[in-house]
């Protein structure tokens, strides 16, 4: 199943058993319970996984890349590498894991 943008299926959402996902922020292990049809960019600041809201242009559209995170789930479109504006917590059972990639591959590295 492919999750694209912040558009959610209202059907899924209401058959979901449960109303939240378990998302794994990585390299820190900060697990949050997010909301299903939460943007993951509001949830990663939520847990303060970004240092700070991104500022640039084209920001919560997906132009800058400043949100962009690595993820093992394959029902992201865009896998492994997402920019989390661009999608919300799907309604899924597994946890959903995100790995800051300016920490493992620091910034401005390529």
């Amino acid at each position: 199943m492919l999750v694209k943008n912040m558009a959610l299926d209202k059907r899924n959402e209401s058959n979901s058993t449960c109303n939240k996902v378990a998302v794994r922020f990585l390299p820190d292990n900060v697990v949050v319970e997010a909301e299903i049809g939460k943007r993951l960019l509001d949830v990663a600041i939520q847990a303060g996984q970004l240092k700070e809201e991104p500022q640039e242009p084209f920001c919560r559209d997906g132009g800058c890349y400043k949100c962009e995170m690595e993820t093992s789930n394959t029902q992201f479109e865009e896998y492994p590498l997402i920019r989390t504006c661009k999608y919300s917590v799907p309604p899924i059972t597994e946890e959903i894991q995100l790995t800051k990639i300016d920490q493992v591959w620091s910034e401005n590295m390529l």
